[in-house]
């Protein structure tokens, strides 16, 4: 789960938005560049506004089901934040969903607030939705369960879905399917979100084989069944009972054994872990700089029936990308490796180690399993062969964050846009909370810009930095493999 989250409250935002009550007649000018047109960079203004199109953007209407107030009285509108705050009790909803064609849909279920992107947050929240019956939803395969995921760290809005879509192009069986989508809650606005697939076990989505053991290392603290390796890396097993749990630990020690064993990579560990699947999660996760990517958060894997490890679906990559800096750790800088460094040596004192470390396993001198794996010249040299196979179509991803940037306006406006215009009051540039330069990346310091000039800045610094980033590991595995080749002549 994202740490930040935990910082995050409504009262940062009142402040910046009361300033910008003024400038909504800014906002709705028409002229200007497309919005699918991202040459501004950090500290430019972009393209004026243009014109709103509410049917580009699927559309998700949630009222809760309450008694009828009694005539005459009347219900004020709510924020979201104020209607839905549990993610221990569900609130029994009705669901109209009209897709980007405007047709429309109708169910019911429950909604509460998701624990696993940070907890319950006030500023924006990600729910989850759980119907009555599996329905097909925006194309996408029938399902209960569905998550609604705010994106608040991100300003872009576009980084999880841009996330998934390069899993796809790197390789991974299975990635969530997520869309765009505005959401209100009893007729206020809530913002645009990403709605689409949770991860569950079912077919066209996880479909663990039987006898395969979901698993998510996470720090966070979870109702769920808990355990930790002897290399203090704590594990969480949804969907098993307590008594399967001691089962599940064992063979999960086993594979971690495995890597630590003095005689490895000598030792035949590629029979413990599914090598494909390792290779290209991390390729995902070096690529996007993911925060939470050391062994932090919301890391899923699967412990296979026969006794093999594998690295899971991926899930939350609000904070990745080029949105966070986290000083020497170089988050910003599209250069410069990231799961490959070596974090124990972060400082001197284990206190302040555990504290500030990206990985929960901060006190071992080996690292976290990819520090072990990428010692293997082996295992390096299939990681540089798997970039130069993916590559080409990883290297196009620019135009898929375009085509996906270019229908939002609208629901961008409402999302970054005062209560007062109906919009759903959230920041564009830097709350209170989040002005510390060694930490947080904004591409706005500007408070009153209006709030579409300042997300295709932020598009801007999500698609050069991938531009930059992919750049930069061409040039580091082009040479791994010229190395390779050149020892083996």
């Amino acid at each position: 789960m994202t740490s930040n989250r935990k910082l995050t409250v409504l009262a940062a935002f009142v402040t910046v938005f009361g300033l910008l009550a003024l400038l909504i007649a800014v906002n709705l000018n028409a002229s200007g560049k497309p919005a699918g047109s991202y040459s501004a960079f950090p500290g430019e203004t972009a393209a004026t506004e243009s014109a709103p199109n509410p049917n580009r953007v699927a559309r998700i209407q949630l009222e809760i089901q309450t008694p009828t107030p009694a005539r005459g009285v009347t219900v004020e509108p709510q924020p979201c934040t104020d209607l839905v705050t549990s993610s221990a009790r569900s609130l029994a909803v009705d669901l109209t969903l009209t897709d980007t064609a405007g047709e429309k849909q109708k169910a019911s279920g429950f909604l509460r607030v998701r624990d696993d992107l940070g907890g319950v947050v006030a500023a924006k929240r990600p729910y989850a939705l759980t119907l009555n019956e599996k329905t097909r939803l925006l194309n996408l395969p029938k399902s209960a369960e569905w998550a609604l995921l705010d994106g608040f760290d991100d300003r872009s809005l576009l980084r999880t879905i841009t996330a998934m879509e390069l899993a796809n192009r790197v390789g991974f069986d299975w990635a969530p399917r997520l869309r765009p989508a505005t959401l209100e809650i009893n007729g206020s606005m809530c913002g645009l979100y990403s709605f689409g697939e949770s991860i569950t076990n079912e077919p066209k989505r996880l479909n663990l084989a039987d006898g395969d053991i979901r698993l998510v290392a996470d720090s966070g603290d979870h109702d769920l069944p808990v355990f930790k390796s002897l290399r203090d890396l704590q594990v969480f097993a949804p969907g098993i009972t307590k008594s399967e749990l001691a089962d599940a630990k064992q063979r999960f020690q086993r594979v971690e054994n495995v890597l630590y064993a003095p005689r490895f990579p000598d030792n035949n560990y590629r029979d413990v872990i599914d090598v494909d699947s390792f290779i290209d999660w991390y390729l995902l996760n070096e690529l996007t700089k993911n925060l939470g990517s050391p062994f932090k958060d919301s890391i899923e894997m699967t412990l296979k029936a026969d006794g093999t490890l594998a690295m899971g679906a991926p899930w939350d990559f609000a904070t990745s990308q080029g949105n966070r800096r986290y000083g020497s750790w170089g988050l910003d800088n599209p250069k410069g490796w990231w799961l490959q460094r070596y974090w124990y040596d972060i400082s001197e004192d284990p206190a302040w180690r555990q504290a500030f470390s990206p990985t929960q396993m901060w006190n071992h001198r080996l690292g976290h399993y990819y520090n072990v794996l990428m010692s293997d010249p082996a295992f390096a040299n299939d990681v540089a062969k798997r970039w130069s196979e993916v590559s080409g179509s990883v290297g196009e991803i620019g135009q898929f964050i375009d085509e996906t940037a270019e229908p939002l306006d609208s629901a961008v406006r409402d999302n970054f846009s005062p209560r007062e215009v109906d919009g759903a009051a959230l920041p564009v540039t830097a709350s209170f909370l989040e002005q510390d330069p060694n930490v947080f990346v904004f591409a706005n310091t500007d408070e009153n810009i209006p709030p579409i000039a300042g997300w295709q800045n932020e598009v801007a610094l999500l698609h050069n930095w991938l531009a930059e980033r992919i750049a930069w590991l061409d040039e580091q595995f082009t040479a791994d493999l010229e190395k390779s080749a050149s020892l083996k002549d």
